[in-house]
């Protein structure tokens, strides 16, 4: 006998249990691989089951019994989910369970321990469960259950897919959890063992955890340290958290150049699955002694928000290793420790000085954030090494949006002058722009090149009288258009963002900021 259609074959027993040992398939009956589901067992059983025989379903998959023993392959072909119910479970050498969809692995008996690799407890998930046995290719591994109230304990291991721990009882780790480019997600109901040992974001890979509203929970993240993370939800409703690290502070939030400013040498990369309300988040970051750069002497918060890295304002307090932040209500990701005495520079989007007019040399330039900026003094020079002063504009002071401004030198040089512009902030302090050869000859007589517009909507025209070729660059240096000039060219489709022009005209090389709003 035996059964080949596409529903959900169950082999239960009568009553709570099997009276003896199951081997699956039944002596005697045959099984399709084509069946839509298998159930062998049920919640209550405690007689063991082996799988003695390669098993496919087109569907989900699930054991339930004291010892589960598989000696053969276990798959869904289907992508359906398996679940394995054990107090025990034993695998033949290289046999494996597979399937596009989820494993969920628990003991039958939901007070008992769970180990995994190696670490103590009574249900044993070995490393070579972890890493063989359990095939690469599942969406999600569970360990636990939502009925799970016996402890989880674990030693160092490295995710193989993405992983979730749940019980209402104790994650404990006694070895780091390397995440590389999965993620790793803790059960609301589930609590930390005490330590130091951590969930490594070392790659793309986050840690996530649902933080009830009014609750706290600290995620033991880091990447080369320990660098754990407190966080508070008081936003009306709960909330799922993610969170990464990485070892640096950089120019644009997670790469370019590595900032030089005080700081904690650390990026903590946190995300939330809704948008922020309420009264907002708390968070308590913590570092170690030594990962902290010299001058960091009042810690502050600091949130890149898609642009620059912005200074936030909100009730601090800190310690030589940590920085609580009260009521933070902005967007998320990413985030690092500055020294809040230390004033962010201007950031330049772009200087221009090659528009001649009746007036005189018409200057632009435009900012993209300034903070104590006090004003811009034009400098003007024959030989673009010695400047002079020649007139100046204030500034914003602050500002997180895009600032244009401009200046027109009413006597510049017969022959062709170096400009550069000087961002002077409140403390006297000074910082450059770049130096740009300005245009000795009227705008009547045609330019040897003009951009404009700038900023525009994605279209610029370049005007070069000699014509030449031109290259357009992204703030990661990525090449984005090139090509050669006619005495006018139309640019299109560029997209938002800021860009790096540079032209090739005749014997001359001209750089521009573009920015397309």
């Amino acid at each position: 006998s035996g059964y080949s259609g596409s529903g959900m074959l169950v082999i239960q027993p009568n009553s709570t249990s099997f009276t003896s040992a199951v081997t699956y398939p039944i002596s005697g009956f045959t099984v399709s691989s084509s069946i839509g589901g298998l159930t062998v067992g049920k919640t209550t059983n405690t007689a063991n089951i082996t799988v003695s025989t390669a098993t496919t379903a087109a569907g989900p998959i699930a054991l339930y019994g004291g010892t589960l023993t598989l000696n053969q392959n276990l798959s869904s072909s289907a992508g359906g989910n398996i679940s394995l119910y054990g107090n025990t479970l034993t695998f033949a050498s290289g046999k494996t369970v597979s399937s596009t969809g989820d494993l969920l692995v628990a003991p039958q008996a939901i007070n008992n321990t769970i180990g995994l690799a190696g670490a103590t407890g009574t249900l044993q998930i070995t490393t070579t469960h972890l890493s063989t046995n359990f095939a690469n290719g599942f969406s999600n591994i569970t360990i636990g259950s939502d009925a799970q109230t016996g402890n989880i304990s674990t030693n160092a291991f490295t995710l193989q897919d993405n992983m979730t721990f749940k019980t209402t009882g104790t994650l404990s780790l006694g070895g780091n959890v390397t995440l590389g480019a999965n993620n790793a997600t803790l059960g609301r109901s589930l609590s930390m063992g005490t330590g130091t040992n951590y969930f490594q974001t070392n790659s793309t890979g986050v840690l996530k955890r649902i933080v009830g509203n009014a609750g706290t929970f600290a995620f033991p993240v880091g990447n080369s340290a320990y660098n754990p993370v407190s966080i508070t939800n008081n936003t009306g409703n709960a909330d799922e958290f993610n969170l990464g690290i990485l070892d640096e502070v950089y120019e644009n939030g997670t790469s370019g150049t590595i900032l030089t400013t005080p700081r904690v040498k650390r990026t903590w990369l946190i995300g939330k699955t809704n948008a922020n309300a309420g009264t907002g988040i708390n968070f308590v970051f913590n570092w170690n002694t030594g990962e902290s750069t010299a001058g960091l002497n009042v810690p502050s918060l600091n949130h890149h928000n898609d642009s620059i890295w912005d200074e936030q304002t909100g009730t601090t307090s800190s310690t030589s290793t940590s920085l609580t932040y009260t009521g933070y209500t902005g967007t998320f990701s990413p985030f690092y420790i500055g020294d809040n005495v230390v004033p962010l520079p201007a950031s330049w989007l772009y200087f221009d000085c090659g528009s001649r007019n009746l007036q005189g040399v018409q200057l632009n330039w435009s900012t993209a954030s300034e903070q104590n900026s006090s004003r811009f003094i034009v400098e003007r020079s024959q030989n673009g090494q010695t400047f002079i002063p020649i007139g100046s504009v204030p500034a914003a002071g602050y500002s997180q949006s895009i600032r244009q401004y401009t200046f027109t030198d009413p006597s510049p040089m017969k022959t062709r002058g170096y400009y550069r512009i000087a961002m002077e902030e409140n403390n006297g302090n000074r910082e450059y722009s770049t130096i740009c050869m300005g245009n000795s000859r009227p705008e009547a007589e045609n330019s040897p090149v003009k951009v404009y517009p700038n900023p525009s909507n994605g279209t610029i025209n370049i005007h070069a009288v000699e014509g030449g070729t031109y290259q357009i660059s992204d703030i990661a240096g990525r090449l984005v258009s090139s090509g050669k000039l006619d005495n006018h060219t139309q640019i299109d489709g560029l997209k938002p963002g800021i860009y790096s022009l540079a032209i090739q005209s005749g014997d001359d090389r001209y750089t521009q900021k573009l920015v397309v709003e």
